[in-house]
């Protein structure tokens, strides 16, 4: 009979030896980071938009790889791993197929288009396919929930200024409120205007699409308009016509300065897929070719590809994360002579990875300062996040005395300084922002499918992450270990206990 510690460190060798093994030379372990089901029909609208030209095999890949996903009624659902469909993802993946050359007479695509037909087609979908397809010219953006980029110009003090909304919802907020300003769509050449007709059952134009700003089959309804919301679509869609044109000029000047702000400073990776495709878009539009081709060379970082799909991720890589937590995994079997190597690449992918190089002015341009912090991915994208942040230092104190450098005093003093720039006043830690806005903030969520996304608020998972973090340099580097850290983690305890449910879990 085999002992059970052996059955166990046997399990644990092969473990390593897969992780050696799949390790590159970077010390990083690629990954898909794939799972929303909107993302890589932006990428197909933008190649078509910008005139850029792929294989047949990549065609026939992003095909594969949308289609594999199409449930059995004919709709896409808003994740890969959705059951049920919405009209949203349905209509946008139905789009991408027509422009990936497929034919609307083709099997799948009748029982995708009769599906959204028997759901009231566009008309009803969810306000970001409504947005999708206005610049794609299937819908008129009089059918859109305004997106006016005067909000910037508001005092910093008021309820509804963009920089209390979440920095997930803002950065993609920015190329939006760019886009309906100046009603950017393109050309309605013939596949669009076959488009058209297949997607509509009456004639596209006659249909009233202010009528349907606020119509929603109930798969798209999954967080439903507010009333005060739809008092102030309203009130937005009365007040715009008599905005002066300097105010919307110099509005939309101030938009376009913080929309090259983020891309500079993300090396124009920027945060995320989605405003990473929406700002390219504005640069083709405004006839930018530096900062087009700039673009394009970051953008198809987002695609993940293998012998037989592509797909695009919800960033770029998990490269910082994942690492931290490989790094921790193997803890102090770090100095075992197999494992050394793979633990110096990883070692030296996170100390490289630290972001040091802090923003020009941020509060300007609604950020905090961010260096010393490590991003989810790598350093280029600039977007440092408060648990990977804590997770980088605690893997890398853990995995000290293998003779490389170690995590300077300086280095782990900025990072610190990072994090508690996002305690919030609960005690928690939230992950890229301060919590500023009001959570009421949520009752102007005009997304229809996402909830819960408008503030940035504490989580339970960032938080003990940083708790561990403290503790990991106050053992580690007592020194550095301050009187505000104490505090902070005492708040920080109670806000984990006060999160806890009655069954005893957390969320």
């Amino acid at each position: 009979m085999v002992d059970p510690k052996q059955k166990i460190e046997l399990a644990i060798q092969k473990v390593y030896g897969w992780m050696a093994a799949s390790q590159t030379e970077e010390g990083t372990w690629p990954v898909p980071y794939d799972g929303p089901f909107f993302l890589l029909p932006l990428y197909i609208f933008a190649l078509r938009i910008c005139g850029r030209q792929v294989s047949e095999e990549t065609k026939t890949k992003m095909s594969r790889y949308i289609l594999r996903h199409q449930l059995g009624d004919g709709s896409f659902g808003i994740h890969q791993e959705s059951k049920s469909g919405t009209v949203f993802t349905s209509v946008i993946n139905y789009v991408a197929l027509r422009f990936l050359d497929h034919s609307a007479s083709e099997a799948e695509l009748k029982k995708a288009l009769s599906w959204i037909h028997d759901k009231g087609g566009p008309l009803y979908s969810g306000s970001w396919c409504k947005f999708i397809l206005s610049f794609l010219n299937l819908y008129s953006y009089n059918g859109v929930a305004p997106v006016p980029p005067e909000l910037y110009m508001l005092p910093s003090w008021f309820p509804f200024h963009p920089r209390k909304i979440s920095g997930y919802v803002r950065i993609i907020y920015l190329p939006m409120c760019y886009f309906y300003r100046e009603q950017l769509a393109i050309e309605a050449d013939e596949l669009i205007l076959e488009l058209r007709k297949e997607l509509y059952r009456q004639s596209y134009d006659q249909i009233n699409f202010a009528k349907h700003r606020g119509t929603f089959a109930e798969t798209d309804n999954i967080f439903p308009e507010t009333t005060i919301f739809k008092i102030s679509m309203w009130w937005l869609k009365r007040i715009d016509p008599i905005v002066p044109k300097f105010i919307k000029k110099k509005a939309l000047a101030l938009v376009y300065e913080h929309l090259e702000y983020e891309d500079e400073n993300s090396n124009f990776i920027r945060q995320a897929p989605v405003n990473a495709v929406y700002n390219t878009l504005v640069y083709h539009f405004r006839g930018e070719e530096e900062k087009l081709r700039k673009s394009w060379e970051k953008l198809p970082l987002y695609l993940w590809e293998n012998d037989n799909e592509i797909l695009m991720q919800g960033f770029t890589n998990t490269y910082t994360w994942d690492c931290g937590f490989y790094l921790q995994a193997i803890g102090e079997d770090c100095v075992d002579p197999a494992l050394k190597p793979l633990a110096l690449k990883t070692r030296k992918f996170l100390m490289d990875n630290q972001v040091i190089k802090e923003l020009k002015n941020p509060f300007k341009y609604h950020r905090l300062p961010r260096a010393g912090g490590w991003t989810f991915s790598f350093q280029d994208n600039g977007w440092v996040v408060s648990d990977c942040t804590a997770e980088a230092i605690k893997a890398l104190l853990e995995t000290e005395g293998l003779g490389d450098k170690k995590l300077t005093d300086e280095k782990i003093n900025k990072a610190i300084g990072f994090i508690m720039l996002l305690q919030g006043e609960d005690g928690g830690w939230t992950s890229v922002d301060k919590a500023i806005g009001s959570p009421k903030l949520e009752w102007f969520n005009a997304a229809n499918v996402f909830v819960d996304i408008m503030v940035d608020h504490s989580y339970v998972e960032c938080t003990a992450s940083i708790i561990q973090c403290f503790v990991q340099i106050k053992r580690s580097r007592p020194h550095l270990f301050t009187s505000e850290m104490e505090k902070a983690m005492d708040r920080a305890v109670k806000y984990l206990f006060k999160a806890q449910y009655e069954d005893g879990s957390w969320e």
